[in-house]
């Protein structure tokens, strides 16, 4: 019997000058606070994923959704939360690219579905 595979889709943006000297910090607090409860409430968010390189000052930002339709339609409330992210930390937005998700297996060693440095 064969099942149904659920694809998933993700935006993945590439922000520069987002270095261990606070404005990181100031970036996470700021994606806590401000950028994860709007993009929760949007229809279709399956994740948020932020990964840092402190050296090279940059931060991958991966967000997940459960249609590429909603992903789209997530487009102008998340370029403003974008920008919004870039000129509170002086960063630049390097690149914004769109997938379909291969692969994905997710697996939390804390056991609880949500961390933060």
């Amino acid at each position: 019997m064969r099942t149904e595979r659920r694809c998933v889709f993700g935006r993945l943006t590439r922000f520069a000058g987002v270095a261990d000297d606070g404005s990181l910090e100031l970036y996470l607090e700021l994606v806590r606070d401000r950028v994860l409860p709007v993009v929760r409430a949007i229809p279709g968010f399956s994740g948020y994923l932020a990964l840092s390189d402190g050296e090279r000052g940059e931060v991958l930002v991966l967000t997940l959704w459960a249609s590429e339709q909603q992903m789209g339609d997530s487009e102008e409330a998340t370029v403003q939360l974008r920008s919004e992210a870039a000129d509170k930390v002086g960063a630049t937005v390097l690149s914004v690219e769109r997938f379909r998700v291969a692969i994905s297996e997710l697996d939390v060693a804390s056991g609880s579905a949500s961390h933060t440095r």
